[in-house]
């Protein structure tokens, strides 16, 4: 039986394709969380893409291989997921990305369906699962992954920095031996150069910026310091400078948060079973300050395609599961 490793990305645009691309196209098993047992259709011991299809546009392997022959040893199992507990005894590489770009990027793919205004806005809008606004679910995910025994996390700006050492160190803490001339392969058939000449679309002029496009987004600095101020004691621990003069202030207690939302049962490092002690707690006054504006204006200022997209539907599940823990609790009436 292979053993199983685990790829972890936020759901944000982190360029965790490209360390995908690149295990494909070194024999590497990569299938996804959520759908693992109808990625792949097997025949004579070869995988041809099944379900994965969906991700055809972002994962070139997938356009460039009528089929794999993949190693037996080992399986990558990715997803936009949080540390549930049946992880803890597994590798994991978490592929993240500077939050004050990633964010942005997020932003500007989803203002239209959410119906945010501005970018100030769709940070308020809640995480599906979590139920914790854009930056606070940012920075939950990475410090309950940062309490895994047996986590490596991996930044984008290191693989735009150096890709072949940032991928060989994946590889390294996966503990996968790829030989050298398959590594070169991997990585020439994975860049963001090649893949831009697939989909039809233009080089970056040379010297183009590639990461911090928040240091020149005039009109952002309210944003990024709130940014900074939530998330900051994880940024220093991943690396990212922050902006002087911002200096990191303590987090709220997560878990009455926690022992509210039901999908935080099997996650890992959360809240043991207890009474929940909600005063003045922020995230959930946050979570509810959200419930009362959906009580008014229900989801009229998004889009149809939202409206029918699995995340909304989660969204209303569980914040009305959520709602009813506050309910019975007495936090709320």
């Amino acid at each position: 039986m292979a053993r199983i490793v685990y790829l972890a990305t936020p759901w944000l645009p982190t360029g965790g394709h490209w360390l995908i691309n690149c295990l494909l196209e070194s024999g590497v098993k990569v299938s996804t969380y959520r759908c693992r047992e109808k990625d792949w259709l097997v025949r004579d011991g070869r995988h041809y893409v099944g379900a994965y299809e969906r991700f055809k546009s972002y994962i070139p392997a997938f356009s460039d291989n009528e089929s794999f022959l993949f190693r037996d040893d080992v399986e990558v199992i990715w997803g936009h997921v949080f540390p549930y507990k049946h992880m803890l005894c597994n590798k994991v590489t978490v592929f993240t990305r500077d939050p004050r770009d990633a964010l942005y990027l997020q932003y500007r793919r989803e203002k239209d369906m959410v119906g945010a205004a501005t970018y100030k806005d769709w940070l308020r809008w809640p995480f599906h699962e979590s139920l914790l606004d854009a930056v606070d679910n940012w920075d939950i995910f990475h410090r309950l992954w940062l309490k895994h025994p047996s986590r490596f996390f991996c930044r984008y700006e290191d693989y735009k920095a150096d890709a072949r050492a940032t991928f060989e160190q994946v590889l390294d803490h996966f503990g996968i031996e790829v030989v050298p001339e398959r590594v070169e392969q991997a990585l020439n058939r994975s860049s963001y150069e090649r893949y831009l000449e697939r989909q039809g679309r233009p080089l970056p002029a040379p010297g183009t910026q590639v990461m911090d496009f928040w240091r020149n987004r005039e009109g952002e600095e309210e944003c990024v310091a709130e940014i900074e101020k939530t998330a900051a004691t994880v940024m220093r621990a991943l690396g990212y400078e922050l902006t002087v003069g911002k200096p990191a202030v303590a987090a709220p207690d997560i878990m009455p948060h926690m022992l509210l939302n039901p999908f935080f049962r099997d996650i890992a490092f959360g809240a043991p079973p207890g009474r929940v002690n909600a005063k003045g707690n922020l995230y959930i006054m946050k979570v509810i300050a959200f419930y009362r504006i959906l009580q008014k204006k229900g989801l009229s200022e998004t889009n149809e395609i939202y409206r029918e997209c699995h995340t909304c539907r989660e969204l209303l599940e569980n914040m009305a599961a959520y709602i009813d823990n506050c309910k019975r609790v007495g936090i709320i009436r």
